[in-house]
């Protein structure tokens, strides 16, 4: 013992062979720190190995506005090193527009094997995304994509998903789109002949799929090991569907998960029939309308087609159940079949949660937490119900919601992997119940921004979340606080204030700095533009700001290269301090532009006249 601690060097970066640092270097740390935290920094040994590197990664959501800046400097020295890059609007407002502004096409990076490209089609350049959008089918390196798109104008479409397919290395592909789609901004495409895609996981939700294209798409896909998707059911005609029979059996498959909308015209026979082609499957979960809740049916399709099925979910919501008495259902749930097994389980939630699950993480606007919010305030009355008897089947959910009317869970029930909690109403039996049935130390997102203000209700859950990164509050919670009354957090790195009434002062910015002083990202209503000054006095970690504002000459103006703007709500992606008094500086000339008696037509001429 005396020994291992006298020599510590063993565990110095330096002691490791050459050979095992460059390995590192190349396949475990992000290209960010490479270059702005190794290169210069440590000794010319570091500096010669990584210039022997061949491969760089680069994450690039979340990162600081200067390191993003500074490494973009360097990629046209080095794009045929560059093997992943991960690019974001997510906290990062203006990130995708200042990248493809140096870099178009992604035709390029040649040696690309996994890009994240998740972006904002409302704030973009629509050329600028179109030919980025369709570079991407010359990737012939890409073994992982991820595409995450958000606005109204859809460039993305089957034809487009069906080329990518075509790739002859991609394995993995995830495609989500979140707006409505608009089909004269689609990607024309040329018609591809039949092909064997490599692909082995693959995600699609917000595109126009329907049961008729899942069973064209199954016939190029021979390899998939997991298949997520959404189903619509426009353009399906049920009395019209091709026939299974010269469907290939999917023998690969292990998971399979599919998402069907409310009074979808797929009948339960039609279910059956495709999973018999998938015999293999480990993991099946379905988001169902009422035809497809039948447990009797289930449970002989499942002992006679489904063998090696050992996880089994099957989601529903009472509108879906339309007039099926719910206690009846879940009693058809309750066969010795079923409680037999440890991870099937059947639950009814509410709808809002059912179909809008994966927008709980968008953070890109603060405009759109404003309007949920508001949403729930209006009265959902969301009760969860299982039918299920094992703890270990709640251990597969990742988020938990509870509002006012919502009944405590029965007390078997252990939720082991939840990420995400939302509160709306706090409650002494409530709280004891979460901390006692829920894993808080799992929690990375708490909404309590509907709660009453109760200094010891607030403060319980928040001492327990020790891994929490993203917070929600009301501004009259964060009033109750002094700094001296909770534990000051610096796990949380995203704050969402809801000040309806715009009383944010500095004395609250001090709070908050003292309470959470690692924040790096906040949205938040501000009476006057000028107090972004004070934020960034207090909170020196910042690099994003999502905010609104009453004042005429923020509000109303599209500021192009200060804010992305989203209606009333303004982003900015922020590297202080040197921003801070960059911006203090456009304030001050912005202040200017004219008094609250001059006309529209006169500020926008001293607008335009400004940005000359």
């Amino acid at each position: 013992m005396v020994e291992f601690e006298r020599d510590k060097s063993w565990f110095t970066l330096e002691s490791l062979p050459n050979e095992i640092l460059i390995d590192i270097l190349e396949n475990y740390i992000n290209g960010i720190d490479i270059f702005t935290a190794f290169v210069g920094q440590l000794n010319s040994r570091i500096d010669d190995l990584i210039a022997q590197c061949r491969k760089f990664r680069f994450n690039f959501i979340c990162c600081r506005k200067d390191h993003f800046q500074f490494c973009l400097s360097l990629f046209p020295s080095m794009v045929d090193c560059i093997t992943e890059l991960n690019l974001s609007e997510w906290k990062t407002p203006g990130q995708i527009n200042r990248f493809l502004s140096s870099f178009s096409s992604f035709e390029v990076f040649k040696n690309l094997r996994i890009l994240y490209f998740h972006f904002d089609t409302d704030v973009k350049s629509s050329e600028l995304l179109r030919v980025a959008c369709q570079s991407l089918m010359h990737l012939m390196n890409l073994c992982t994509l991820s595409i995450n798109e958000k606005g109204n104008n859809s460039y993305i479409s089957r034809a487009f998903i069906h080329s990518l397919l075509s790739l002859p290395r991609l394995k993995h592909l995830s495609v989500a789109v979140q707006g409505r789609e608009s089909y004269h901004n689609q990607i024309l495409l040329p018609t591809l002949p039949p092909f064997s895609s490599k692909i082995k996981h693959l995600i699609i939700t917000g595109v126009q799929y329907n049961w008729s294209h899942l069973q064209s798409m199954i016939q190029y896909t021979p390899h998939l090991r997991y298949f997520n998707v959404r189903l619509t059911d426009s353009n399906f005609d049920p009395y019209h569907t091709a026939s299974l029979d010269n469907l290939p059996f999917l023998l690969q498959l292990r998971t399979l998960i599919l998402h069907f909308e409310d009074n979808h015209s797929v009948t339960f026979e039609m279910v059956a029939q495709f999973l018999q082609k998938a015999n293999n499957l480990c993991r099946l979960e379905i988001t169902a309308h009422g035809a497809l809740i039948r447990a009797s049916s289930w449970e002989q399709l499942i002992q006679a087609t489904l063998p090696h099925l050992n996880r089994f979910c099957l989601k529903s919501s009472p509108s879906r159940l339309k007039n099926r008495i719910i206690s009846e259902v879940l009693l058809s749930f309750q066969t010795s079949f079923w409680t037999a097994k440890n991870s099937f389980y059947f639950i009814i939630v509410d709808d809002d949660v059912l179909l809008n699950d994966f927008r709980r993480f968008d953070h890109s606007c603060g405009r759109y937490h404003q309007t949920y919010a508001s949403n729930w305030r209006r009265g959902s009355s969301q009760s969860t119900q299982f039918a299920a008897t094992s703890a270990f089947a709640t251990s597969t959910f990742t988020s938990l919601y509870f509002c006012g009317d919502s009944p405590l869970l029965s007390y078997q029930h252990l939720f082991n992997n939840v990420r995400y909690l939302v509160i709306t109403r706090l409650e002494k039996n409530l709280v004891s119940w979460i901390l006692e049935h829920v894993n808080c130390s799992k929690i990375e997102e708490l909404d309590i921004s509907q709660c009453e203000v109760d200094q010891v209700m607030i403060s319980l859950p928040l001492i327990y979340m020790k891994n929490l990164k993203s917070l929600i509050l009301d501004i009259n919670q964060l009033n109750a606080f002094k700094p001296s009354q909770l534990e000051t957090n610096n796990q949380v790195r995203s704050l969402v204030l809801f000040d309806r009434i715009r009383r944010f002062h500095e004395d609250l910015i001090q709070t908050v700095g003292c309470l959470f002083p690692r924040i790096e990202h906040l949205v938040i209503a501000l009476p006057r533009a000028v107090q972004l000054l004070v934020l960034c006095k207090y909170l020196p970690y910042l690099q994003s700001i999502t905010f609104t504002t009453d004042e005429f000459h923020i509000k109303y103006f599209q500021w192009s290269g200060v804010f992305r703007c989203d209606g009333d709500w303004k982003s900015i992606w922020l590297n202080p301090p040197i921003d801070a008094s960059k911006f203090q500086k456009l304030l001050v000339r912005v202040a200017s532009l004219g008094s609250s008696n001059e006309s529209s037509f006169t500020k926008i001429c001293r607008y335009k006249k400004f940005k000359s």
